[in-house]
């Protein structure tokens, strides 16, 4: 009934902590799962935004630049179809078949006059096996292979061609692109070409990294395709057209359409959004692209936003929801002081009634294990006359008619001796049990080491062929008289069981050096494993009494005087092999 009570003052109080949380957690689990579901989508819109803004302004710009680069090179095209048309043909062949110098410095001075008005592009005129035979500025050096390629077509289509992107000059060379067209006169096939050597740097890509609104990453770049690779013009940077998420080679390989925005990487790793474009009329490829850190850098400042207002709504409610939690709390509060003052009184009076049922139920164990003593007691001591009697009957018999007995009446003669000896002796070890538990202990500082020495010194008399080893042994708090008795009965058995063996052996030790945990060995005939909980119990015998003589309560008395100790006592053995026992007296009895 007290534990009813118990249960039931404990059970109510959570009742109504349970009836005043549950009602508010359930919505406010839900409300901080919408706040942040509205949190979540808030920022993907924030994101999305600022992707749609960027992404139409890259499509719309990459339209726009490739269609100034395309106008760009036209523009240079017409040029040079219009320097391949001029008088510059005339004088070219002037200088070329007949000699006149004066043909060759008008041609110069027109090669100048054509520079200057080409906005500082280089001009050259080459022959029809595409040497440079003059130039304005001077070009030192011989055509390079983009050239001669541009030269051939334009000899062979009799139409303007343009190279691709290629450097010249030193460790870094400048970007450049030549545009060539043949040098006409009166329509007979080109004796020459007229090439105009343009520096994107000059108009072009400035052109192409002006950007509509203030930004520190975006720009434009042209690339073209070399073979298997993708070629930018400035650095001359290169990447395998394979690259998986490089923006430009994503789109060329078909994965991504012209003109749309996507996120990738550039040229030089960096995470980007761009769009990539063919630029009419050419091999190129322009690339309009921005940093995605900037390109979403207004997302996340309003992300802090979002998740500040997304915090202060959820504080919000929780406040709320603390308030009307308090407010039930209090409610339920006084409910539960009611109902537990009405148990508690009524847990009080069970308790001292438990209590005093309790205090007789002691009074009336410890009368019946006083009696019980005292019977046993009373038992082994009346059981001792009788015995007596038989026994000295029986030796007075066997000295007086023992010579007029037959053989069979001495032989049983013999018997009644002998069983009156071990009744005696089992008599003496139910003492002996019985003391075991009543016995009032002293505790002192025990050596065990001198006590083993001593034991032996007495024992060894009865085993003089036994071989004895004595280890390092603790020094112990314990009671002096039992502890005394554990180990006689302990080295006792080792002796008595060896003392068949043709060279006995018993060791006495401890199990680590410095330990408390005592061992004590032997070589002698042991047990099955499966026995090792039997040995402990009173009148328990592995051995009949013909080879080892015995009642069966000495480790019976050893364990109850371990225990009493606080200390335990185990056993284990292989069978004609050896045996052990280690015990200790508990670790606060170590001294």
């Amino acid at each position: 009934m007290a534990q009813d009570i118990s249960l039931r003052l404990a059970a109510v109080p959570s009742a109504a902590g349970a009836a005043s949380i549950r009602p508010l957690a359930l919505p406010l689990a839900v409300a901080a799962v919408v706040i942040g579901a509205v949190v979540w989508v808030a920022i993907l819109a924030a994101y999305n935004l600022d992707y749609e803004q960027e992404s139409a302004r890259l499509e719309a710009l990459s339209e726009l630049r490739a269609t100034q680069a395309s106008s760009w090179l036209s523009e240079k095209m017409a040029q040079a179809r219009f320097a391949g048309n001029s008088p510059l043909g005339e004088m070219f062949v002037k200088w070329r078949d007949e000699g006149d110098n004066t043909a060759r410095d008008r041609l110069l001075g027109r090669l100048s006059s054509f520079h200057k008005a080409s906005g500082g592009h280089s001009v050259l005129i080459l022959d029809n096996r595409g040497e440079i035979v003059a130039s304005e500025p001077l070009q030192p050096g011989q055509a390079s292979p983009e050239l001669r390629a541009a030269a051939r077509r334009a000899v062979e289509t009799n139409l303007p061609q343009f190279t691709a992107f290629h450097g010249h000059g030193g460790v870094a060379p400048a970007p450049r692109v030549d545009v060539v067209a043949p040098l006409t006169l009166s329509g007979t096939p080109a004796r020459g070409l007229v090439v105009l050597r343009l520096d994107p740097r000059l108009v072009l890509l400035p052109l192409l990294s002006q950007w509509p609104v203030p930004s520190a990453t975006a720009t434009s770049i042209l690339i073209h395709r070399d073979g298997d690779a993708l070629v930018g013009p400035l650095d001359r940077t290169r990447a395998p057209i394979s690259s998986p998420n490089l923006l430009a080679a994503r789109v060329l390989r078909g994965e991504v359409p012209f003109g749309t925005a996507v996120e990738a990487i550039d040229f030089k790793g960096q995470a980007v959004i761009g769009v990539v474009r063919p630029v009419p009329g050419t091999d190129w490829y322009l690339v309009a692209k921005i940093d995605r850190s900037e390109a979403y850098a207004d997302a996340r400042r309003s992300t802090v936003w979002i998740a500040v207002a997304g915090l202060l709504a959820l504080l919000a409610t929780g406040a709320t929801a603390h308030w009307r939690r308090e407010r039930q709390a209090l409610r339920f509060a006084r409910i539960d002081q009611a109902q537990q003052e009405a148990d508690r009184q009524r847990l009080e009076e069970l308790v001292e009634h438990r209590t005093a049922e309790l205090a007789a139920k002691n009074q009336s164990l410890a009368r019946a294990v006083a009696d019980l003593e005292a019977f046993g007691a009373s038992v082994s001591h009346d059981l001792r006359g009788p015995l007596r009697t038989i026994n000295g009957f029986a030796t007075v018999l066997q000295r007086s008619e023992g010579g007029n007995l037959s053989q069979e009446g001495q032989r049983k003669l013999g018997r009644i001796l002998a069983g009156a000896a071990t009744m005696d002796r089992m008599i003496e070890d139910i003492l002996e049990c019985s003391r075991a538990e009543r016995v009032e202990m002293h505790f002192r500082t025990v050596d065990l080491g001198e006590l083993v020495r001593e034991l032996l010194a007495e024992m060894m008399h009865d085993h003089p062929g036994t071989q004895v080893v004595v280890g390092e042994l603790p020094v112990v708090r314990a009671d002096p008289t039992l502890a005394r008795q554990v180990l006689a009965n302990l080295v006792g058995n080792a002796l008595k069981f060896s003392s068949r063996q043709p060279s006995p052996r018993i060791e006495i030790g401890t199990l680590t050096p410095g330990g408390n945990r005592v061992f004590v060995r032997d070589n002698g005939v042991g047990f099955e494993p499966g026995q090792a909980e039997k040995l402990f119990a009173p009148f328990q015998r592995l051995h009949d009494d013909d080879n080892f003589v015995g009642t069966g309560v000495g480790l019976s008395i050893v364990k109850r005087l371990i225990e009493r100790h606080g200390g335990t006592v185990e056993a284990e053995s292989m069978p004609g092999v050896q045996t052990t026992f280690t015990f200790d007296f508990g670790p606060a009895h170590t001294a």
